[in-house]
């Protein structure tokens, strides 16, 4: 995500925010494909994916509450 696209949405200024919250689907090099997962949980400490392949922690990537966390 580009840092102009959290700040939008952290300040609640942006004007699609489901677009970027959510799965969304990422081909690393090689082609192997995952899952990055992105929340906006302001009143959380911390945050986790819970999958079938397992449970994920998820980084905290600003102060305001933006998690994102990646599994298979």
């Amino acid at each position: 995500m580009h840092p102009n696209e959290i700040d939008a949405l952290v300040s609640g200024r942006h004007g699609d925010a489901f677009r970027v919250l959510g799965p969304h689907s990422i081909t690393h090099d090689g082609g192997v494909e995952s899952w990055e997962v992105r929340a906006f949980l302001p009143q959380a400490a911390s945050a986790q994916l819970l999958t079938s392949a397992g449970v994920f922690d998820m980084k905290r990537v600003h102060p305001s509450g933006l998690y994102c966390g990646e599994c298979p």
